[in-house]
């Protein structure tokens, strides 16, 4: 079996065994399928292209699969998210979105705050202050963009919380 240092240059010589301890061993299935970083980049734009121009379904489709060759890439679930958004299925959007969070290793409040947003969209307020309470143990430091999310996340939680009362 090949190890994570050696490039995989013919996908179709690996036996399905090999191919399973190698995603196991951390190879993507981009890398398992000859798939080079630049074609991933272009699929990439075409769904931004797409997801500007609001359509969404054709947008997600290919973030759906670009998360399924790359899922160590935040940027391409981040779409996914959005494009669930811009779809109105709130509750799956905040579901990728929270797995955004953990491949920042919880430290970008940004996915945490749409996730927020879309879960008060979807009805569930409960979940929505957890999302925006979290925001608090978030941030990278000398980021300003951030601090804005933090924020702004920490006015929507004020809003909620004094709405209970």
């Amino acid at each position: 079996m090949a190890d994570k240092n050696n490039n995989v240059n013919d996908a179709t010589e690996i036996s399905m065994l090999e191919a399973v301890g190698m995603l196991a061993n951390g190879y993507s299935l981009a890398e398992l399928k000859g798939i080079d970083l630049q074609k991933l980049e272009a699929l990439y734009a075409l769904a931004y292209q797409y997801y500007q121009a609001q359509n969404y379904q054709d947008a997600k489709n290919i973030f759906q699969a670009l998360c399924l060759f790359e899922p160590s890439e935040q940027k391409y679930f981040m779409g996914l998210a959005s494009c669930e958004q811009g779809l109105k299925n709130y509750s799956k959007a905040a579901d990728v979105y929270s797995v955004c969070c953990v491949l920042s290793g919880l430290k970008d409040p940004k996915p945490m705050y749409y996730a927020g947003v879309c879960l008060l969209k979807a009805g569930r307020k409960e979940d929505a202050k957890v999302a925006f309470q979290s925001l608090e143990i978030m941030g990278r430091e000398g980021k300003t963009e951030d601090q804005e999310f933090i924020a702004k996340g920490k006015q929507l939680l004020d809003v909620l919380e004094s709405s209970n009362k």
